[in-house]
């Protein structure tokens, strides 16, 4: 009984100090903040969470091709099937990380409205290229959807 008694303590004590040291951090979006949706894809690329990606895009699918790459990682990898599609679905997931595990807001977010009433916010960051020998400007454009902000364009 004693030695049990032990063992569990033991097991107590390593269960404590491995949730005390665990690194497993995790990212709560407000889609009410535009920097808070671009800094999801941040802490995607550096915590290597992809499943905080899903629901950021448009549900209205009208964003352009680069946020719809990034929105669109874990149903890659999800649906590939063949070597040469999870291939190209990790290469595509290298790409990602290289370039936005570093990103930055490097600016305040500029916010307007086009004539048919959309609002879009605009979101000055610094991004990796493609190679990762430097840095690029770029805007994050976000657009207004049922109150929420989504990425659109970049």
């Amino acid at each position: 009984m004693k030695k049990t008694f032990s063992f569990l303590l033991i097991l107590l004590g390593l269960n404590l100090i491995a949730q005390k040291n665990s690194t497993t951090t995790f990212y709560t979006i407000d889609f009410k903040d535009p920097k808070s949706v671009v800094n999801a894809v941040f802490y995607g690329a550096k915590e290597r969470n992809l499943d905080v990606l899903r629901g950021i895009c448009d549900p209205l699918n009208k964003n352009d091709v680069d946020t719809k790459n990034i929105c669109t990682i874990i149903e890659n990898q999800e649906i590939a099937t063949t070597k040469e599609q999870k291939n190209a679905a990790q290469e595509n997931t290298n790409s990602f990380i290289l370039k936005f595990e570093t990103g930055k807001i490097t600016g305040d977010v500029t916010f307007r409205k086009n004539e048919d009433g959309s609002e879009y916010a605009d979101v000055p960051v610094w991004l990796n290229t493609e190679i990762g020998q430097g840095r690029n400007d770029v805007v994050i454009v976000l657009i207004k959807r049922f109150g929420n902000w989504y990425l659109y364009d970049m």
